[in-house]
């Protein structure tokens, strides 16, 4: 205060959600998935895949402590990009705000829902527990992009990557540790090499080497 006074006040959280949509709500344990659209058992699916991926990423890193955890599923990926940018953020294939262990992601055409959040969602847990196991420290990119991917079931193109092997213009290592390169299909190639990578380790030592 102007008199030098310190005020406590009491804490409080506000929730705040992209109110242009109705959201439909399923609450599965601490998951709780929210949607839009006539499919009713799109929330249940995704709270499967939910599940299903968690157990994929317990065998290769570390449980960290069970919190609520919010899945929203953008009807398009125009959507989830304006919704994104209304809150000032870039946008990706999909997003997660771990400080509020928050999930984006997109369902477009109901045809191929289940086949795109089990790719996406997978990959968005893999990002969100490892910041909660880093505690600050820094991991090189390589290593989280080809963890998210391997949690996907996704080496990435394969056919680039062969092609870059075969040319010898794979891109090194070190260069990948704190950003991907902007250039056309230089990402892909990133990403198939990070994930080729890290399926190397983990064939040939174990689980156990992608923790370490």
């Amino acid at each position: 205060t102007t008199a030098g006074e310190t005020i406590v006040v009491p804490e409080e959280t506000f929730v705040y959600e992209d109110d242009r949509f109705t959201w439909r709500v399923l609450e599965a344990g601490d998951v709780i998935v929210h949607w839009t659209g006539n499919d009713a058992d799109l929330g249940q699916l995704a709270a499967d895949i939910v599940a299903e991926s968690r157990q994929t990423l317990d065998a290769i890193l570390p449980q960290t402590a069970v919190s609520p955890l919010n899945l929203y599923i953008y009807p398009s990926t125009a959507d989830l990009r304006s919704g994104l940018r209304l809150a000032g953020r870039d946008w990706q294939a999909g997003h997660t705000d771990p400080d509020l262990g928050v999930l984006l992601v997109t369902a477009v055409n109901p045809l191929t829902a289940a086949a795109d959040l089990a790719q996406t969602i997978p990959h968005e847990l893999t990002h969100l527990r490892l910041y909660q196991l880093k505690s600050g420290r820094e991991l090189p990119l390589w290593y989280e992009e080809g963890l998210a991917m391997l949690a996907e079931g996704s080496l990435g193109d394969a056919d680039l990557l062969a092609t870059a092997v075969a040319e010898q213009t794979t891109l090194p290592v070190r260069d990948l540790c704190l950003a991907f390169p902007e250039e056309e299909g230089a990402v892909d190639l990133a990403l198939a090499q990070s994930a080729s990578l890290l399926a190397y380790i983990r064939m040939q030592f174990g689980d156990q080497a992608l923790r370490q």
